[in-house]
């Protein structure tokens, strides 16, 4: 198995990159250091009066933070900069940027988020966000320092214009360009890769079990069935290695289309391994959009995983094509370590399906059912199956994977 390069290793030789560049040079400046906070935090809270001393709750990426607010969690979109993604996608530079906000955030003494209009409520983004300047000091200091301006300073975020401390900015990003740091550089992300390999759901398990960290970022490929949709943009992948089911969180995002979303196919993902709320997923998927003359996200086979049960909400069924109700039982065989069951059920939109059900038994294991009981199931089909098609066999996992309903 190709193993993952292991980035921590990396974020510390550019900070050492940083401080050795900040050594040769007369010029260079530390803006955050110039800039200083000079508007009173104390009694106010940062949605009343725009400005108040926090608590971190969590660390998200390059320019966003999770704080309290007098008690309120609040989400925080750091003002004036723009760092690449490490979430819901991932992309160079992106995580990278996130350590470095995360080593400073996560140690701070005192934290005051400041927003561009002191003495007024907080300003919120599109999505919600609160819309502030992050003022710290760190462990071993005893000043504030504005953690914006050192995203700048540190070349994580190209010039994004704000008219409050619009002239520390302008000079702290010029100097990243001139330096040649973060996104201005000519040398690799140290956190970063584009190389693919090709995993298994298991070995990206194992993977991410042994070191969580070193994980995120790693472009991967994996070929796996699309069998949940979790919510309107986050779906549940399912691969079976040495007959165990493995299965894991794909994210496709708002714009997220096309038949890799349709449940029941397979699916040759290529795609980042990231995070969201500490847990990990599959994310910033390259498709054939994306990158359309080389390596991308692409359906391998259509209807190999069918689902019959009808308690589905209806919001996840009415796009999805390989769904069905419920399963009336026709016959029940036992034969050879297996379970053979027959009957029929009701294709979402009518279509009128003759079953069979293949359940292999442990050793102990039974099945008590008859003629007119119906049953949940889901499964693997041997050869695709086609959308319009009456005759349907899936073999399942486990006894677990059929549910007897009434």
């Amino acid at each position: 198995m190709n193993k993952v390069v292991k980035f921590s290793i990396g974020i510390i030789c550019s900070f050492v990159l940083l401080l050795s560049l900040a050594s040769c040079s007369d010029k260079e400046k530390d803006f955050a250091a110039e800039l200083k906070l000079t508007e009173s935090y104390e009694g106010r809270t940062l949605s009343a009066q725009g400005i108040g001393e926090v608590t971190l709750a969590k660390h998200v990426d390059g320019d966003t933070i999770h704080v309290y607010d007098n008690g309120v969690y609040t989400q925080i979109r750091f003002l004036a900069v723009d760092t690449p993604e490490s979430t819901g996608k991932v992309e160079k530079w992106g995580k990278t940027a996130s350590l470095f906000v995360e080593e400073r955030i996560s140690s701070a003494k005192k934290i005051v988020i400041e927003s561009s209009n002191v003495g007024s409520p907080a300003e919120l983004d599109t999505n919600g966000r609160t819309l502030g300047f992050v003022w710290y000091i760190p462990k071993d200091g005893t000043e504030f320092r504005n953690l914006n301006l050192e995203v700048m300073q540190a070349g994580y975020s190209r010039y994004q214009q704000t008219a409050k401390y619009e002239d520390y900015f302008r000079k702290a990003n010029e100097q990243a360009q001139k330096l040649k740091l973060g996104i201005y550089s000519d040398a690799d992300d140290p956190n970063f890769s584009d190389e693919l390999h090709d995993y298994t759901l298991k070995e990206i398990s194992e993977m991410i079990e042994e070191d969580f960290e070193a994980a995120m970022g790693a472009k991967v490929r994996v070929e796996a069935y699309v069998t949940k949709l979790l919510k309107s943009d986050t779906y549940n992948i399912c691969q079976v290695v040495d007959g165990k089911e493995y299965n894991f969180t794909l994210y496709v995002g708002a714009g997220g289309s096309g038949d890799y979303c349709i449940i029941g196919n397979k699916v040759s993902f290529v795609g980042f391994i990231g995070e969201y709320n500490g847990s990990p997923q599959l994310t910033g998927l390259v498709t054939g959009t994306t990158n359309p003359d080389g390596t991308y996200t692409k359906v391998t086979h259509k209807g190999y995983y069918l689902q019959f049960d009808s308690k589905l909400a209806p919001e996840i069924i009415s796009s999805k094509q390989y769904l069905y109700n419920d399963i009336t039982v026709s016959s029940v065989e036992t034969q050879d370590g297996k379970v053979i069951i027959t009957g029929t059920a009701v294709k979402r939109g009518g279509l009128k399906c003759n079953v069979t059900v293949e359940v292999p038994l442990k050793d102990g294991e039974s099945l008590n059912l008859s003629q007119g009981d119906v049953i949940s199931a889901s499964g693997y089909t041997a050869t695709p199956t086609e959308k319009d098609a009456t005759e349907l066999s899936i073999t399942c996992l486990s006894v677990s994977s059929v549910k007897k309903v009434a």
